[in-house]
């Protein structure tokens, strides 16, 4: 049996080197979806959140109205192609980082928002503000432990995005 599993092996390889030369010598453009097809695909095993992957097959299932064979698989293809395109554009930031992308920015927006909404000031760039609204601001945002508050504000001051002027007083140096 392991003997013709080989010859069926080498069999196949030989005939891809053939198909290979045929098409390289008379330069026959394939279509896409034939070459996609042609395309050996390998089983991949990972770990997944469990309510990750209900939702996942919730959202294959809603897409296409029934479940069909390979559904999954093509989804988690796209997903996965459209992820590395995103990195290779640089909008994908270095998952080595703590803080990625675009976050910082987005976190100081929603902390200064909070602000705005809750006491109703007016700010824009070189506004001053007390360290106090910060630290409620962040405290909402981001959660009320002193170690997540002192990492927010850390990096606010280290992007620019506010310096302190006076003990306890920060100018905001981004226009929101």
């Amino acid at each position: 049996m392991g003997r013709y599993l080989g010859m069926v092996r080498r069999r196949r390889e030989e005939m891809d080197i053939i198909e290979e030369e045929l098409i390289n010598r008379n330069n026959i453009e394939e279509d896409k979806s034939k070459r996609e097809k042609r395309k050996r695909k390998i089983k991949v095993g990972f770990f997944l959140d469990e309510e990750l992957v209900k939702e996942f097959k919730r959202f294959c299932i809603m897409k296409y109205g029934v479940y069909e064979y390979g559904m999954y698989s093509e989804e988690v293809e796209l997903a996965l192609r459209h992820w590395i395109s995103l990195g290779k554009h640089g909008k994908v930031g270095n998952p080595s980082n703590k803080v990625q992308g675009n976050k910082p920015i987005l976190v100081f927006q929603q902390v200064l928002n909070y602000i705005k909404q809750k006491y109703g000031l007016d700010i824009g760039y070189s506004t001053e503000l007390a360290k106090r609204f910060f630290i409620e601001g962040i405290k909402a945002v981001r959660g009320s432990s002193d170690k997540t508050v002192k990492k927010w504000l850390n990096i606010f001051k280290e992007l620019g995005f506010i310096k302190e002027s006076e003990s306890n007083i920060y100018v905001v140096n981004i226009g929101v």
